[in-house]
């Protein structure tokens, strides 16, 4: 079989990445791990607000803490460099207060999940310039049982402003030693559905027609509307 080819090399580091857990005891240098992380500021955020922190964890100990905290997982410990992402509000909270405006980030769904899917975008971006570079990484997600221990590991008395983010909280930076073999995920007509909007009048809220390019286009459709509601009458509890 014909070995698969890509258009550039980014499009192949996407298709081919796959989780490390396995790290080599070396330092990661300083250059390296400095390109990494501009990567990831560089992500795009909403408002260009950059409504996070990353804390970077290399000494052995706070690691192998960490490991301990997120359900006994000590590959963590082994990692040259943890990186925790969290959600953090406090800057843009002392922002507001300077101007006299209000700060209502803690109080309201939207604020959190666009601050969520910030915070999500720039780890990413940090995980595949670590793969360009030749490291391996792993998301941790476990992070999200024990967020008091993380808030008294380091020090967080006011978890108000600062969430840490459930879906990249801890990556793991190294040079690669052993890798997983490249995920295969299902086709991509199970994921995508062609969606086509039609007004039916100036300035009303239109209509959609949706045509799932998958088998099952009513299974699509009522998941589509059933999260619908979860985030409506979630924002409506907030709100009220």
């Amino acid at each position: 079989m014909s070995e698969k080819q890509y258009l550039n090399e980014t499009i192949r580091l996407l298709h081919e990445r796959s989780t490390c857990r396995s790290f080599e005891d070396k330092k990661i240098p300083e250059e390296v791990l400095q390109q990494i992380l501009d990567a990831g500021i560089h992500a795009p955020t909403g408002g260009n607000l950059q409504p996070y922190s990353i804390i970077k964890v290399e000494n052995v100990e706070t690691s192998k803490r960490l490991g301990e905290l997120c359900e006994q997982q000590d590959f963590i410990g082994t990692a040259p460099v943890n990186l925790i992402f969290c959600i953090d509000w406090h800057l843009l909270k002392r922002w507001a207060e300077i101007e006299y405006a209000a700060f209502t980030a803690t109080i309201s769904f939207r604020h959190f999940w666009i601050s969520f899917q910030d915070t999500v975008i720039a780890a990413q971006n940090i995980c595949i310039a670590a793969d360009a570079l030749g490291l391996g990484s792993v998301y941790i997600g476990s992070v999200l049982e024990c967020l008091r221990s993380f808030a008294r590991c380091f020090n967080f008395r006011n978890m108000s402003s600062r969430w840490f983010c459930s879906a990249s909280a801890i990556r793991n930076s190294g040079r690669n030693r052993s890798r997983n073999s490249a995920p295969k995920p299902s086709s991509t007509t199970r994921h995508i559905a062609k969606c086509r909007m039609t007004m039916s009048a100036p300035h009303s809220t239109g209509s959609m027609a949706i045509a799932a390019s998958s088998k099952s286009p009513t299974s699509v459709l009522r998941q589509s509307v059933e999260c619908a509601r979860m985030f409506t009458a979630k924002t409506s509890q907030i709100s009220a």
